[in-house]
């Protein structure tokens, strides 16, 4: 069972949370650790002031302190590992971000009149390029060429001496 928990331990990276001084880990929260409480808290303070407002007023009020905690967790993980700091950090933030997911993301209204209207209008210009094209550019007939072969190459040549020889005699 000590090994369970000790292979548990590293694994969840919980010395990370920690100090050491002089290679001896202490029950002190490392400098990263107390940085990510102090920018949760105040996320937390703000969720708790703007609880009873909607959660758009929520949302907007308290995307400062959201953004500034998710770009230190960013900074101090590796988000490329499973595991880049120690797993509770991981999991408030985890539970931070499935939080803000579910109340704020849903209220995220992105104006896309701009693209829709940019899209529609090359669309239409397209459109009547081709009609004008087709009702009044030129219509131009394929110019057929007399296809030159061989053999009449070779009686043309064979003509011209005997002209040459009738005329002489």
């Amino acid at each position: 069972m000590y090994k369970n928990s000790y292979d548990l331990w590293n694994r969840a990276k919980c010395n990370d949370c920690f100090q050491f001084k002089n290679s001896i880990l202490t029950p002190n929260a490392s400098k990263e650790t107390i940085q990510f409480d102090v920018y949760y808290m105040d996320l937390l303070k703000c969720v708790n002031y703007t609880n009873g407002s909607i959660p758009e007023k929520l949302c907007s009020v308290c995307l400062d302190d959201y953004t500034t905690l998710n770009n230190y967790y960013a900074s101090i993980s590796n988000e490329n590992e499973k595991i880049g700091v120690c797993m509770d950090i991981v999991d408030m933030m985890n539970t931070t971000r499935r939080f803000w997911s579910t109340t704020c993301c849903k209220y995220r209204k992105h104006d896309e009149y701009i693209f829709l209207g940019t899209t529609v209008g090359i669309f239409v210009l397209t459109a009547v390029f081709y009609f004008l094209t087709i009702c009044f550019g030129e219509k131009k007939v394929p110019a057929i060429l007399q296809q030159s072969r061989l053999a009449e190459s070779l009686n043309h040549v064979n003509r011209v001496p005997e002209t040459e020889s009738e005329s002489e005699s």
